[in-house]
């Protein structure tokens, strides 16, 4: 009997020691381990955890982490013992943020599940739509879309999801985002639309989505710029053409008084000011100093624009405000050679 009592004492005793053996361990360690993508080293250490939602320096928690770097088993397991889920970091970020902007579907999915806010906002005023639109992640756009997000909710006062995917060129995310009623003409605080956005930047696709979507092809930023003047000033050749076959206004001018044909003149796109010029624009339209696109683009040594200029019939006797023509004002003696002999025909 005694030699019973007496094992049951030390079993009991070897059975405390053992326990107090394996040491807390800190949730630093394992943030460390989370930065470090080894989701693995993580993982086992998780069951010596001191606290579920320790924050480190900037604030961000296990939950983040692992969000962050795609560590599914880790958040599942954080997310199953209570780990608080919409804790944000320093910078406003929560775990769905972070999953959503490094496209890890299967833990926005959990943290959906769990019940996570779907609009909540970082310091600079962004949802996890706008991350997810940025990058283009459309299942996971597909994912928040179906579980309340805002579609048309403008992110940092002024970028809707739309036209945040727009200028990153995600013509993936495009497409979804208007298939599910995104709206195509939320300006930013400039005026600038998705479809100006995707016409600047030169992503023929989406600009052709928009456009089918009815996107507005004469919608114009504080400047007084459309899509076909900055798609004609910044050489987007195959998006001019495009935006002229849907009819936009080639004979248009900005708030101080400069056209498409104007603008590619400045900037030497040859071609460009030979679409427009076979599209109707005017060979000899002033800007609101009087300069015509023959005198730019003399002026600034394009000759190849000063050929296609002469070549539809530029008017070479034109002056401008200061009593300049092009051929007084060109840059080098080859564009001035080659107006004075248009000038003498």
């Amino acid at each position: 009997m005694k030699m019973s009592l007496l094992f049951l004492i030390m079993s009991f005793s070897i059975a405390v020691n053992a326990v107090l053996s394996q040491e807390l361990i800190p949730a630093g360690k394992i943030i460390d381990a989370l930065k470090e993508k080894n989701c693995e080293k993580a993982y086992k250490m998780l069951g010596r955890i001191d606290d579920l939602d320790y924050k480190d320096k900037a604030g961000g928690t296990m939950l983040m982490y692992s969000s962050v770097n795609g560590c599914t088993g880790v958040a599942s397991w954080l997310m199953d013992r209570g780990a608080r889920i919409d804790l944000k970091s320093n910078e406003g970020f929560t775990a769905l943020h972070m999953a959503s902007r490094n496209g890890h579907s299967e833990i926005v999915k959990a943290l959906l599940m769990k019940g996570a806010k779907v609009d909540e906002l970082n310091i600079t005023r962004s949802t996890a739509l706008y991350m997810a639109s940025q990058q283009g992640h459309t299942t996971i756009i597909e994912l928040l879309i179906e579980n309340g997000a805002q579609i048309d909710f403008k992110s940092n006062g002024e970028f809707t999801a739309l036209f945040i995917a727009s200028q990153y060129g995600k013509a993936d995310a495009v497409k979804y985002l208007t298939e599910k009623g995104a709206s195509v003409d939320i300006p930013t605080n400039r005026g600038a639309t998705p479809l100006f956005i995707a016409s600047s930047l030169g992503y023929p696709e989406i600009v052709a989505v928009l456009l089918e979507k009815d996107a507005d092809i004469e919608a114009k930023t504080r400047r007084g710029a459309t899509p076909l003047f900055v798609s004609s000033q910044d050489g987007r050749y195959e998006i001019v053409k495009l935006l002229l076959e849907h009819g936009a206004d080639v004979k248009m001018k900005t708030n101080d008084g400069l056209s498409p044909l104007l603008a590619a003149s400045i900037r030497g796109h040859a071609e460009i000011v030979r679409l427009l010029l076979d599209n109707g624009a005017d060979v000899n339209q002033k800007t609101n100093q009087g300069t015509t696109s023959l005198m730019i683009a003399s002026a600034n040594g394009h000759t190849d624009v000063v050929k296609v200029l002469l070549d539809k019939g530029a008017d070479t006797s034109l002056k401008n405000e200061s009593g300049k023509s092009a051929t007084e004002v060109a840059a080098n003696d080859e564009i001035r050679n080659l107006i004075s002999r248009i000038s003498k025909l």
